[in-house]
């Protein structure tokens, strides 16, 4: 795989542009949020009031009243857990499938993204399990889960734009990042930043109750829908499958005057 030159600024700000022309795109990483902090909220409940109506028993009589209740309340989170794994999978994928469609036709395909997605569902699981293995091991190093980031970054478009298995998309991400350095710390630094930026706003605006989550949840929306235009986009870039955004030059000089006989 060759190194391909392209602006990676103009691309970055190209991704904005879409994105204001796709706001739906946003929908797909807002909905897969909601469900996932709906479910572990819904596991909270059930366990503290079970702890809650332990404790309003004569512990001192029973003090082993909430063991079992904790015992439960491990198996439930273990299958909420791997439930919201899925589901942040799969509205991952759809993401990044659905901006393809929107660099390619000017409309995100939420649908279809959705059922590219869902038929990718295995080798984004494979994947995920791979690389959160690796990540365990090396995540005693600060930088060992960034540079991880980095080299993976296309993991995703690989899979479900591309159409590759697990293995092959890690290797292609490997190939693509160490030959395009430039261009994918580019990528990188680019949804890094945004990201600060996003992080910093909900943290001013989390402490107002309800619209200041409301506001969290709809910038990690669009933070999501972004990250997904910006590594399908530099993905396509990468592999040769798209052609780069023109880069604006000054207008050329008007022709000289006809001379009248």
């Amino acid at each position: 795989m060759i190194a391909r030159q392209f602006d990676p600024v103009a691309e970055l700000q190209s991704a904005f542009t879409v994105l204001t022309k796709n706001y739906a795109l946003a929908v797909i990483p807002l909905v897969a949020g909601v469900i996932c902090a709906a479910l572990l909220a819904t596991v909270l409940v059930v366990v503290g009031g079970g702890a809650l109506f332990a404790s309003m028993s004569d512990m001192s009589n029973n003090p082993m009243a909430l063991v079992p209740i904790i015992t439960a309340s491990l198996g439930w989170f273990g299958i909420v857990g791997l439930v919201v794994f899925v589901i942040a999978l799969i509205g991952d994928g759809a993401a990044v499938a659905a901006a393809e469609s929107a660099w390619s036709t000017g409309v995100a395909d939420l649908s279809g993204g959705f059922n590219r997605a869902m038929s990718k569902l295995g080798d984004l699981v494979v994947a995920a399990v791979v690389l959160c293995l690796i990540c365990a091991v090396i995540f005693l190093t600060f930088i060992g889960p960034l540079i991880l980031v980095f080299l993976m970054l296309y993991v995703l478009p690989a899979i479900v734009v591309g159409g590759e298995s697990a293995f092959q998309a890690m290797g292609t991400s490997w190939n693509m990042a160490t030959k395009n350095v430039g261009a994918t710390f580019a990528a990188f630094i680019g949804i890094f930043l945004v990201g600060i930026v996003v992080t910093i706003v909900n943290s001013i605006l989390g402490h107002i109750p309800v619209l200041g989550w409301i506001i969290a949840l709809v910038l990690n929306g669009l933070l999501g829908a972004y990250g997904a235009l910006v590594i399908v986009r530099f993905y396509d870039l990468l592999r040769g499958s798209a052609s780069a955004t023109a880069v604006p030059t000054s207008a050329p000089p008007p022709p000289p005057p006809t001379p009248v006989s």
